[in-house]
């Protein structure tokens, strides 16, 4: 399967919150952020500056772009350690909404979502989120995040590749 059947499949069945599914060629003499940023400018649905990234005042209303340098300073992704931890993460958002933890689908398409979406990318991937999570036998429940878009949750993954970078990224209301 090849991202554009992924992404509309998994945009088809987490019919909840806002779904943003993506893969696109890494450039080589760039950050993975700032190829991040470079692309958004080709994409009209998908604006790296004005989608996420924003910093937001003491009553959690969002005012101005944070910088790339930002984002690195204040470490608003979190490595994570393996595709195993990715794919975890994944299903758990692809099976449950984070505003009140209602089922979408059920765990076991969600991890079958959730795989072919990790097995698009090389086996040596990095991968991020902007959350913690607390993983046990029956999946896992979001810890802690740092809020990188307007909406009330927001969570994903992105992979980064040695030729490309995937994102899968959901935001929920509550």
């Amino acid at each position: 399967m090849n991202i554009n059947e992924l992404s509309a499949i998994i945009e088809e069945t987490r019919d909840c919150g806002t779904v943003h599914v993506l893969a696109f060629d890494r450039q080589h003499d760039l950050s993975w952020e700032e190829s991040i940023i470079e692309k958004s400018k080709e994409i009209p649905f998908f604006s790296w500056n004005s989608i996420w990234f924003y910093r937001k005042n003491k009553k959690g209303i969002a005012e101005q772009p944070v910088s790339i340098d930002e984002v690195r300073d204040k470490k608003l992704f979190k490595e994570i350690t393996d595709s195993a931890s990715a794919v975890a993460i994944l299903s758990q958002l692809l099976h449950k909404d984070m505003a009140y933890g209602s089922e979408i689908m059920p765990l076991e398409e969600a991890r079958n979502l959730a795989s072919g979406f990790i097995s698009l990318f090389d086996a040596t991937s990095n991968y991020y989120s902007n959350s913690t999570w607390h993983q046990h036998e029956s999946g896992g429940n979001i810890r802690a995040w740092a809020p990188l878009t307007e909406a009330t949750f927001d969570s994903g993954i992105i992979v980064v590749d040695n030729h490309k970078i995937g994102i899968a990224w959901f935001e929920d209301e509550d």
